[in-house]
């Protein structure tokens, strides 16, 4: 049996005025205690749909707009530039939870305290993996992948510093072919002054008041010109 609001009455299918157990239609309201349940769909033309749970089993969808598409999969279908949004418990605030604005999908909202973390979890154990693509997934176009073990990029990776954890230094593995400026351990001279190291230098400059041989079979000879100074010798190794 079907049944029809028309302002604050119920009619059913003979046009007989009903008063059924669980609907009320007071003041153009429909108000369901148990289930309303519509065959094909509900349309809410400017008006507000409130529910403690809405359970959505999907279904075709479309086309629409003058368009084409249609989706086997659709359960969630939003117009552009409508978001979607949560009510804070307390204040009753609207935050962003996701949106579309022309061509940006954006998650999250900004300049509210109320947001304090953004999360993606994947699942539970080390085999899970995060991935974030700049294309289509099917490409290695600048994806960047985060699981147990750290963090890879596919692309160039511009940082204005790159740190270690708390006070330890980045640590840095490879050939180090693509880096600048610097003279890794090996390749160059350890420099120490009183058993504390300084660092490792490519070139060593030496200030006045010393005699420096010529490099001769990776050996160099270094002498104070000025007296009270023992003779240092450095051995240079490719």
């Amino acid at each position: 049996m079907g049944y029809k609001v028309s302002g604050t009455t119920i009619i059913d299918q003979d046009q007989q005025l009903v008063n059924v157990g669980g609907i009320n239609a007071a003041a153009g309201i429909l108000t369901v205690t148990n289930m309303l349940k519509v065959g094909t769909g509900i349309t809410a033309t400017a008006g507000i749909i409130t529910a403690d749970i809405i359970h959505l089993t999907g279904g075709t969808f479309g086309p629409i707009n003058g368009g084409t598409d249609t989706k086997a999969d659709t359960a969630i279908v939003v117009g552009e530039n409508f978001h979607i949004y949560n009510v804070e418990t307390t204040g009753g605030h609207l935050r962003n939870l996701i949106e579309k604005n022309s061509g940006d999908i954006t998650i999250g909202q900004e300049g509210t305290g109320t947001i304090e973390k953004i999360s993606l979890i994947p699942g539970k154990g080390a085999g899970r993996i995060t991935e974030l693509w700049a294309g289509n997934p099917t490409e290695s176009v600048g994806i960047l992948t985060a699981n147990a073990d750290g963090v890879t990029v596919s692309g160039i990776l511009t940082a204005t510093t790159i740190k270690g954890s708390g006070t330890i230094d980045a640590t840095f593995i490879g050939d180090g072919s693509g880096l600048s400026n610097v003279t890794g351990t090996g390749s160059g001279v350890i420099i120490r002054h009183d058993n504390t190291l300084v660092g490792t230098a490519a070139t060593i400059d030496l200030s006045t008041n010393l005699d420096v041989t010529a490099v001769s079979a990776g050996v160099c000879t270094i002498t104070a010109s000025g007296g009270g100074a023992d003779m240092l010798e450095i051995m240079l190794f490719a």
